[in-house]
């Protein structure tokens, strides 16, 4: 089985990062040892086994094909201010046999109506980045050209944190989440009755803060980037990024990872026969590594 980690990073004067990695289940990797490569603060991470499907297209109704289009939804809870989103990729049209589609007449507003099943699924489950329940539905509407739902969020007080990734009938991806009371699927499940898209994975994880102390001097700029290449013999290739690199991870040009360090090597060490690459196999050695500057998503 395979586990997905995502590190949340804050430098805490320009903006927050998110890195990602897979793993072997019940891995030994050191997240101190990562935090003490970087001179910003890791705030926050979560993790959760990674399932994966192979996904079919059924035609038979009508929806917006692209996960492109997506209907974004709001649930407010019972305190002033609390909000969750859902986001329905590709979300269906017309109505199609047995289950309804997300809009009304025109097409663009989401219809209370027709998100009664899914409503129903949100109560007392659905959770704010806070930790509170929102299970009251509060509109939505038709978004054009959206991308992936970003995971710079203060997760904390989530029970759990869904993501989900889907695709559609052109390959093109996307990705969702919200957060949760439990570690069920009946969300997700719920959500799929009502898009064209088809999740291909998801991952259920619990949010963690933990307590780990920054690294040295360093760019602390979570923009400025290290990121190390790892392969394995069966061609497979993972790179692991550190915003806000410590100085002492790069040789004497400042952009070149040094191998020589004992920090950098003990980096080397807790990744290989850890992390896994697309296909479940762990990396077996390290390639290079290089600094980024201004680097933008991992």
């Amino acid at each position: 089985m395979t586990e997905r980690w995502h590190l949340l990073w804050n430098d805490f004067s320009t903006q927050d990062a998110v890195t990602r990695f897979d793993t072997i289940d019940s891995p030994s990797i050191s997240l101190s040892l990562l935090a003490a490569c970087s001179s910003t603060f890791l705030v926050d991470y979560w993790q959760g086994a990674l399932t994966k499907t192979t996904p079919t297209f059924a035609g038979g109704f009508t929806n917006y094909q692209s996960v492109r289009e997506t209907a974004v939804i709001y649930y407010s809870g019972a305190v002033a201010d609390t909000v969750a989103q859902l986001w329905i990729p590709a979300p269906n049209l017309a109505q199609p046999p047995a289950f309804p589609g997300v809009f009304g007449g025109d097409g663009f507003t989401v219809d209370a109506g027709n998100m009664l099943a899914l409503t129903t699924v949100t109560f007392a489950r659905l959770q704010q980045p806070g930790g509170a329940v929102c299970d009251n539905f509060n509109g939505g509407l038709l978004q054009r050209d959206i991308g992936s739902q970003s995971l710079l969020i203060p997760s904390d007080g989530m029970s759990h944190l869904v993501t989900t990734k889907w695709i559609d009938v052109f390959g093109s991806t996307t990705q969702t989440w919200w957060g949760q009371a439990d570690s069920g699927t009946d969300l997700r499940d719920t959500i799929q009755l009502y898009s064209g898209a088809r999740w291909f994975e998801y991952w259920i994880a619990d949010v963690i803060e933990p307590s780990f102390a920054p690294g040295a001097s360093g760019a602390f700029n979570t923009l400025d980037q290290a990121r190390l290449e790892f392969v394995n013999d069966l061609g497979g290739r993972v790179t692991i990024a550190i915003p806000s690199p410590v100085d002492e991870l790069f040789g004497l040009s400042t952009e070149t990872i040094d191998e020589t360090d004992i920090l950098v090597a003990n980096l080397i060490g807790t990744v290989i026969g850890n992390v896994v690459d697309a296909s479940g196999n762990p990396v077996t050695r390290f390639v290079r590594g290089k600094r980024f500057h201004d680097a933008r998503g991992h």
